[in-house]
């Protein structure tokens, strides 16, 4: 049986296990890619001859491709906006405890929910 706290919170402690700037890196290669392939793309269907030779389903495909790419660079792109190097300071473990004794004394002041399914 599990029971959910009314009113939990969660810390999640990320110091020394994310590093920002190589996420920030990553996302900016990923992205690199993603542009390159799509510029590729659309290079090959501006070509009169891609056009004319290849089969219908092929340039249908190469079409949905570059949208789907599309679509997956404004992601990568909101992304990395977001993803400012943040400065994550190490929390002492007895200040993590004591947030954990007070959140869990909040949520037992509050009551219990009902279990969850």
């Amino acid at each position: 049986m599990k029971r959910v706290l009314a009113h939990a919170h969660v810390y999640v402690l990320l110091a020394g296990t994310v590093d920002p700037q190589a996420e920030i890196e990553k996302l900016t290669k990923e992205l690199a890619g993603v542009t390159r392939e799509v510029e590729s793309l659309e290079r090959k269907l501006g070509t009169a001859g891609f056009l004319e030779r290849a089969p219908a389903s092929l340039v249908d495909d190469t079409r949905a491709r570059v949208g789907h790419l599309a679509e997956r660079r404004q992601r990568l792109e909101r992304d990395a906006e977001r993803s400012e190097p943040m400065s994550v300071e190490p929390l002492d473990s007895g200040v993590y405890r004591e947030l954990v004794r007070r959140a869990l004394a909040e949520d037992l002041a509050g009551g219990i929910s009902q279990p969850a399914p």
